[in-house]
């Protein structure tokens, strides 16, 4: 009787793990890729990341297109599919205890890159801001060919920016997402620049056509790349200038190099990027003063060199950090003088500044993203020294004496912003807040030593200014300003013909004592007919 209670026991202990067994059993996904015209793809690469815990499956389509992941457990998963000439595939799936189809996964063909550097973005896709068409691009390559220093590459951009739009602060610039005022990047670090994208975006706190976003370039994860270049330009060629008995000298030389590549395996990357540009050439002073006209060559020199750093972790396939850091140091000697300025009138400017932004990007899941991104700006601008007589300015004749420039601006801002982008259906939502602090020094004490001016040459041969003018008082003026917003935005696509998008946005700023300052945006791009040749966008 024992033995047949054991033997039940036994029986029954076995029936009840085998359910176990079955209900943990691992599952097999398997599936077929196919081209927009049915035919099957092979050698495509297909990936299953688990979210949780980052694992990932890995399988090669077959000849005939088809291919098999197998012990695949449950849990939430990001499917990818990449095949070299195809747009890569990725969507979010949930794997149960249910036994899965065969998958039919369709491949769209990847868009042929234009040969020419400025265009007009695809239009293909009818959108109001990553496929506008009245988006300029210019890349790498166009700046690379450019017959100009890198520090000129602001005045180009201008160009393509409409002049109305840009107000009393100039263009709206905005790069690897970090709002800012001046592009101080050598130009080997430019991935590629975009002007008007989206220009009524809820994500700007400056809507209108004058907005720049810059990204920046980062090192490949499997070799290395670098280049060196070297220009200079020599006045020995040129004509005399028209006011000068000789040829004023010119010496302009610029250095650049870059070097990216891999880091610690294939999880991480660095890119480092420098140039140097030098600028030496004569100021003409044609003045005239009590001993007769005095025309001379002036010697002046200006440095710019920059530098720009970024290490790129691929922490897993769903979540990627980078930092990035950039140095600036713009010298000017001389500066001012010429005309009728005498060359102790020259003086000198400095400016240096250092900037680093930190990144961390996470897909959860595949149609969710989050960005989150920190910077901070240290900025140093100082322009002359203090002048101990004062300077004697005679008008149309020459102004003589130290210059009487003398400032110093110190700027310390710190940035901290969050984005979410959501996509379902025909809606993709973007939802986030910036806080901004901006710590600023200044200190100015031009005209402190005084400044006397005289009618004409005749008067100050008499010794009778008609004006005599100084500056006193505390030069220093120390004070913060604390900048913070929020928006939220929808783009629908309405029907295949017509995209509509739905913001509203929010700042406030410490030192304006209106809080009444929401700003709704709304945006559209409607195509009438189905070639989409034409776009009307507003």
């Amino acid at each position: 009787m024992f033995r047949f209670h054991s033997c039940v026991g036994v029986l029954a202990a076995m029936l009840i793990f085998s359910k176990i067994v079955v209900g943990q059993a691992s599952l097999t996904i398997t599936g077929v890729i196919e081209d927009g015209s049915g035919a099957t793809i092979a050698g495509a690469k297909v990936s299953l990341i688990r979210q949780d815990t980052n694992e990932i499956k890995k399988s090669t389509s077959g000849e005939d297109g088809t291919f098999s992941l197998n012990d695949v457990s449950q849990g939430d998963y990001v499917l990818k599919v990449e095949m070299k000439g195809f747009e890569a595939y990725q969507k979010s799936v949930s794997v149960g205890s249910q036994t899965w189809k065969p998958l039919k996964i369709t491949l769209k063909i990847e868009a042929a890159k234009e040969q020419v550097n400025v265009n007009a973005d695809s239009a293909d896709e009818l959108s109001t801001s990553d496929s506008d068409a009245a988006t300029t691009r210019v890349d790498d390559d166009l700046l690379r060919k450019l017959p100009t220093l890198s520090d000129d590459v602001l005045p180009l951009i201008e160009k393509f920016a409409s002049p109305p739009a840009q107000g009393t602060e100039g263009l709206s610039i905005i790069i690897d997402g970090v709002e800012g005022n001046s592009i101080d990047l050598p130009a080997s670090a430019i991935r590629k620049i975009r002007i008007d994208r989206n220009p009524y975006s809820a994500l700007f706190q400056h809507p209108g056509k004058a907005k720049v976003e810059v990204t920046t370039e980062h090192g490949h994860r499997k070799r290395y790349d670098g280049g060196l270049a070297m220009y200079d330009r020599n006045s020995l060629f040129d004509a005399r200038n028209a006011f000068a008995k000789f040829a004023p000298d010119l010496d302009r030389r610029l250095v650049q190099a870059n070097l990216g590549g891999p880091l610690l395996g294939k999880s991480s990357s660095f890119y480092i990027s420098a140039e140097r540009s030098m600028l030496d050439q004569d100021a003409i002073v044609n003045a005239v003063t009590l001993a007769g006209p005095l025309v001379a060559n002036v010697p002046t020199t200006q440095h710019r060199d920059n530098i720009f750093a970024r290490m790129q972790w691929w922490v897993s396939p769903l979540h990627t950090l980078y930092a990035t850091y950039t140095f600036t140091d713009h010298t000017y000697h001389n500066k001012t003088v010429g005309g009728f300025n005498l060359p102790e009138q020259g003086v000198h400017d400095g400016r240096q500044k250092h900037s680093v932004t930190l990144d961390y990007s996470a897909m959860i899941p595949a149609n969710l993203r989050n960005d989150l991104r920190f910077s901070f700006t240290h900025d140093n601008d100082q322009i002359g020294n203090a002048a101990a007589n004062p300077a004697v300015i005679v008008n149309d004749a020459f102004t003589a004496g130290p210059s009487q420039v003398f400032t110093h601006d110190d700027r310390r801002n710190f940035d901290l912003q969050d984005t979410v982008y959501y996509g379902h259906g025909k809606h993709v939502a973007t939802f986030g807040a910036r806080l901004r602090t901006n710590l600023i020094d200044a200190f100015d004490a031009s005209n402190f030593g005084g400044s006397f001016e005289f009618a004409s040459l005749g008067e100050y041969a008499a010794g009778n200014p008609f004006l005599f003018h100084i500056v006193r008082g505390d030069p220093n003026i120390g004070f913060s300003v604390l900048v913070a917003n929020g928006f939220v935005q929808d783009e629908v696509q309405a029907t295949p013909q017509l995209t509509l998008t739905f913001g509203l946005r929010y700042d406030w700023q410490s030192t304006i004592d209106n809080r009444n300052n929401f700003a709704p945006r709304f945006a559209f791009a409607f195509s009438p007919g189905k070639s989409k040749k034409t776009v009307i966008r507003g």
